[in-house]
This record gives structure tokens, sequence and C-alpha cells, in this order.
């Protein structure tokens, strides 16, 4: 049946579509919006790469940057390392050497009972150990925390030894065991190992401000942690020198309570001649004269004696009359310590060497 349909029909209806797509204008715009659309799109795409590259530019640059400040606080962050180190290497207190040497008790039995004679008496624990040192003073070393309680550790100077006698060494041990009985013990370990710790800081922060000095170059933190580390152990020394100076005086008295205050006065007498003498003898004419057939503590005992009775006076009055930093001394002048010894007299005449406590005083 389509084919009986008259063929004339076919050119009015295509003409008929050729008017209406003429007669529709938008159609041309509307493509023209899409490739605009399109073309927003890659200009989009355009510009959004252009802003990445920009800011990966920026950050380049930023990070070109930050490498060449970096590079050049390098040193100065290293010289700080060092510094952060060597501050926290100061709160531990580091082990130094041993300068003396224990005694056993086969090699003084005497001298170990003479010292738990004079701890009974006090009423202190006698020391663990007693140790000789090549000088001329003594000194104790207490452990624990509690006052008039714990362990002990004394040491006598050899050269003290030689010169005294025994009832004078006795008042010499009687004041070292007089500390234990007095001293707050707590107390005194912490300021000890706080003062040993910053003296070994500043030890370590001159050693670095050496090494820069010798490059020519400075370090201002290192300088002004030294100069507020030196107010401070000035501070500290003061404070712990005033507290010392009230602790020897206690043991003073109580030293001439056990001996008598004119045996303490001449052993202290005796302490400062030798003191003041050894600094004449070298350490190289100990193990020459070591080399001899002679006693060694003969010797040494003459070498820190007086020659004369005009000598011994004459180092007796300047010994009264000097008068050191009592600011920082750990120690009251010798004359302030002689006037405040109690009136208390001994009635021991012994002349007796405190070397006859050793058993073989030269060997030691």
């Amino acid at each position: 049946p389509l084919a009986t349909l008259p063929r004339r029909e076919e050119p009015e209806q295509n003409g008929r579509m050729e008017s209406l797509s003429s007669a529709n204008p938008s159609s041309k715009s509307t493509s023209f919006a899409a490739v605009g659309t399109a073309l927003l799109f890659y200009l989009f795409c355009v510009l959004a790469l252009g802003w990445i590259w920009f800011v990966l530019s920026f950050y380049l640059v930023g990070c070109l940057a930050a490498i060449y400040v970096i590079g050049g606080l390098l040193p100065a962050m290293n010289a700080m390392g060092r510094l952060s180190g060597i501050v926290m290497r100061g709160l531990r207190l580091r082990d130094g050497p041993d300068w003396y040497m224990p005694l056993r008790r086969e090699d003084a039995p005497d001298l170990y009972a003479l010292t738990e004679q004079l701890a009974a008496r006090i009423g202190v624990e006698p020391p663990q150990q007693i140790s000789v040192e090549m000088s001329a003073d003594a000194s104790i070393a207490l452990y624990g925390n509690r006052t008039g309680q714990g362990k002990s550790r004394l040491y006598l100077g050899y050269d003290l030894i030689t010169v005294l006698t025994r009832d004078e060494l006795a008042s010499i041990i009687a004041h070292e065991l007089a500390h234990c009985k007095f001293v707050v013990r707590a107390h005194q370990s912490f300021c000890f190992r706080g003062l040993a710790c910053a003296d070994q800081l500043r030890e370590d922060l001159e050693t670095l401000l050496k090494e820069y000095e010798y490059r020519k170059t400075s370090f201002h933190t290192a300088s002004l942690l030294y100069r507020c580390l030196i107010k401070l152990m000035r501070f500290m020394n003061r404070a712990f020198a005033a507290a010392s100076r009230t602790d020897e005086l206690q043991a003073d008295s109580q030293a001439a309570k056990c001996a008598g205050s004119d045996v303490f006065g001449g052993a202290l007498l005796k302490m400062g001649i030798a003191i003041s003498k050894r600094e004449s003898i070298d350490w190289r004419d100990r193990r020459v004269f070591r080399q001899r057939s002679d006693s060694f503590s003969e010797w040494l005992r003459g070498k820190l004696t007086p020659v004369d009775i005009a000598e011994r006076r004459r180092m007796e009055q300047w010994l009264l009359a000097s008068r050191a930093d009592t600011e920082f001394a750990t120690h009251p002048p010798l004359a302030d310590r002689l006037a405040a010894l109690p009136p208390v007299h001994s009635h021991s005449t012994g002349a007796e060497p405190a070397l006859a406590l050793l058993k073989n005083a030269d060997e030691i």
C-alpha cells in the first residue's frame, strides 16, 4: 500500500524539514556553548596547572632557602648539641682516682684498737676502714643519711702520723669521729655531690671555651652559662663553708673533751707546721731517699718539724696571726679554734710517737 502513495509529496516533506532547520537558529548557538564549555574546561586545567607549578616553584624556592639557612646554622646547632651534652654529663658525678692506701688490720692492729676505743667513747660506730694518704691532715668519709648512724672511712695523712705523738693522733682521730656524731649526713652528701658536679661542669665549660678561643670564635651561650655557674658556685661555697665551720668547732670541742684541749691544740699547731713545711719537699726527694738504707720516717720527721725552738715559735706565731679568707674557708682560723676549745686538760704525759701504732711504718 505504501507504493500506491503519490511520489509528488516527497519534495514537500524535504522542503518542510529544511524550513524547520532554518527556522531553529538556537542549534548553532548551543553547539558553540558546548565548545565554549569544553574550552573553559581546558582553560581551567591550564590555569590549575599554572597555579600548581607556581606553588611548587614557591615551595622549591622555600626549600632551597631553608637548606641554605639550615646549612648556615649547622655549626651553631652542633655547638648547642655539645653544650647540652656537657650540661647533662655535669649532672652525673664522675669517679676520680683514689690517692690512698687501705690499711689492713694486721698492718696496724693498735691503730684500729685505738680508733674503736675512741668511737665507743664518743658514741658512734667505728670506721669500717682506715686508709693512709700522702698528706699532713686527716679526714673522714661518711655514708648513709641518718645523723650519728652509718658507715664511715677514716683517712690519715702519713706525714701527719710522722710528726704527732700517740695522744695527739688520738685527739685528731676523735675530732674526725665527732663528725660522725654531729654532721647531718644527708645534707652533707647532697652538698658535696652538688659542689663536685658543679666543679666538673666548670672544668668542662672551661675546656669548651678554650677550644673556641683557640679557633678565634665566640660561643656566647656557653660563656653566659659559665659566668652564671661561677656566681652560683661562689654562693654554694659560701653557704657550705659557713656550715662546715660550725661543724669543725663542734668536733674540736668533742676532741678536747676526749684528749684534752692542750693535747688537741698542740696537735693542731704541729699539723699546721707540717702542712707549711711539706711544700718544700718534692715527691722526687721522697723516692730518692726511699732507696737509701736509712729510716724514711725519721728523715721525713726531720723535714716536717722545726729545727729548733726559735723556728717553732716563729712558725706558731705566723700560724696564729694568719687569717685565711673566712668567707670561703671550711675551717675557722687556727687562733679562733684554739680560743674556742673548752678548758679541759689531759693527764697524759706520754710522748710515744704515733708511728708506733704501725707495724712497719717505712714499708707502708
